[in-house]
């Protein structure tokens, strides 16, 4: 089963948590950076769907269905438009694990 071109129709950015050190303080500041930025599926799902498939969070708010990129983590955040969701898992399409993910995420309300 692939994925259809025609329902990856959200434009997304997947950020990174990085650590700078400052050269005359020494002085660490984490600051979140592109990852990467690919077309999706952006729809919101239900917490009883992830859960019989094997995930553990309860505040999960909508799944990101999107091609397969090499390195994305549940430490990641994803924006879409004007909201911020946290990873809560990665979930590789069944048959190869390398042509799609789904990525149950969690809005961040606070920032």
């Amino acid at each position: 089963m692939s994925l259809a071109a025609g329902s990856l129709n959200h434009r997304i950015e997947i950020h990174t948590l990085t650590s700078v050190q400052d050269e005359t303080t020494g002085e660490i500041t984490e600051s979140w950076s592109l990852f990467a930025d690919a077309w999706a599926n952006v729809r919101p799902s239900s917490v009883r769907e992830f859960v019989s498939a094997g995930a553990e969070q309860s505040a999960v708010t909508v799944a990101v269905k999107l091609r397969y990129i090499a390195g994305i983590k549940r430490s990641m955040r994803i924006r879409h438009g004007d909201h911020l969701y946290n990873v809560e898992g990665v979930l590789a399409d069944p048959h190869s694990g390398q042509e799609w993910l789904t990525l149950p995420c969690s809005e961040i309300l606070d920032e």
